[in-house]
């Protein structure tokens, strides 16, 4: 049932505004309002929960000689219409205002109008059949729509019955060959089916934008590889890794040669196998240039082999007093192949008159032919019968093969040449 609410109707519309009086509706469920006036202008349907405070406004907005409608929802108990004209006072039109009785309401909507909780409208029935089957009635004819016995819509998806029922909160998928799911254990089959993962395709991999413990795509690199991360170093990996840069930083396991060390270099740690054996001279069970371990005694010590054992000793004696000259006068030569470590040590002495200066020198060759000056040396000065002095020349062999002292001064010399492994 529509009443036409006089006291917010006005024709002929010849003012610029209008205020209609509050009526109560509260027994109404929605109004309407139509205008057509030679100017334009705005009308507003106002409601209210006390007639005095306008708890809502919808405007309708009037353009000059164009019929305009608006219908709203009754939300509150008190209602006025208000209009303003938007320059000059219209000279003719028209305001009309219906109210619509509960019970009725508004059944229609417009396509498109947004829906509100205060919106009315028709029930949707449908018919209860517990045991699906097909209609009596022809394709394209009018139906009704079915439920099973919870009330549950029967829908249709890709030709396969399935039955909802509030939220689909799971899916059983199956682990059969044609289901999407697959049993942990079960054996692959050349016809089983899934679901592809797809990745994002990302060149130069950056901080993503989403936040840490949001759902995101995974990343491959141009060829398609993975990006994986492993202890947070981020590593592409193609095929089979075949080689390892470890880089040569502070922080990095490999080490340059000749880098200075530094307070806090980090690598790896050698390991060695204890062998309590080894001091016994064990053999390994390993063959001949098969990769083995490092082997260390129960203390820990490592255990080695030197190059060659042994020693080999030259003595001499030499008088160089030859009218007072100081033409070199040498030692015995040495071999010393094989040998680490070689050393001339002896006594210089003097009977006569005391020595103002001699030289030792410790000089080595690879050929016994051409001799390199070591640098070993030692000066002697002040000798005579009451005061012999000792001397010690020391050196590792460096890899040359022969060895010998090269005397120059007015002394006596007892000394031997050693060099040992």
């Amino acid at each position: 049932m529509t009443t036409i609410s006089k006291e917010n109707s006005i024709s002929p519309l010849t003012v610029a505004t209008f205020t209609g009086t509050t009526v109560n509706v509260s027994t109404y469920s929605a109004v309407s309002v139509t205008c057509k006036a030679n100017v334009g202008g705005t009308i507003t349907i106002r409601q209210s929960f006390d007639g005095i405070n306008w708890d809502k406004a919808d405007d309708l907005t009037i353009v000059a000689d164009i019929f305009s409608e608006r219908t709203e929802n009754v939300v509150m108990p008190y209602l006025s219409v208000y209009w303003s004209a938007t320059s000059t006072t219209p000279s003719s039109g028209r305001i009309t205002t219906k109210l619509h009785s509960n019970g009725l309401g508004l059944l229609s909507k417009k396509s498109g109008t947004l829906s509100t909780a205060d919106d009315s409208g028709m029930p949707i029935f449908a018919v209860r059949d517990n045991v699906l089957s097909t209609l009596a009635i022809d394709d394209g004819d009018y139906t009704q729509v079915r439920v099973n016995s919870t009330g549950a819509l029967y829908t249709t998806l890709n030709s396969e019955t399935i039955t909802t029922s509030g939220t689909i909160t799971s899916v059983v998928s199956g682990t059969g060959t044609t289901n999407l799911g697959k049993a942990v254990g079960n054996v692959a089959g050349a016809t089983d089916v899934g679901v592809a993962s797809l990745a994002v395709r990302d060149d130069s991999l950056s901080t993503l934008v989403v936040d840490d413990g949001d759902y995101t795509h995974l990343r491959v690199n141009s060829t398609g590889a993975l990006y994986t991360t492993l202890n947070s170093e981020t590593v592409t990996i193609s095929g089979a890794i075949t080689s390892v840069i470890p880089g040569t930083g502070a922080t990095n396991l490999g080490k340059a040669v000749g880098n200075a060390t530094g307070t806090t270099d980090v690598g790896t740690a050698s390991l060695a196998m204890r062998d309590d054996a080894v001091e016994t001279g064990s053999t390994l069970s390993d063959s001949n240039g098969d990769y083995t371990f490092i082997r260390v005694n129960r203390n820990g010590a490592l255990f080695t082999i030197p190059l060659a054992l042994g020693s080999q000793a030259n003595a001499w004696s030499a008088y160089n007093n030859e009218g007072g000259t100081l033409d070199p006068i040498y030692s015995t030569v040495l071999d010393c192949q094989n040998l680490k470590c070689v050393s001339g040590f002896g006594r210089v002495t003097r009977s006569d008159a005391t020595l103002t200066n001699c030289t030792l020198t410790l000089e080595m060759s690879m050929n016994n032919s051409t001799y390199y000056d070591t640098g070993i040396e030692v000066s002697i000065t002040g000798v005579n019968s009451s005061n012999p002095v000792d001397f010690n020349l020391t050196t590792n062999t460096f890899g040359a093969r022969y060895c010998r002292i090269n005397l120059v001064g007015l002394i006596t010399i007892t000394a031997t040449i050693t060099a040992k492994s």
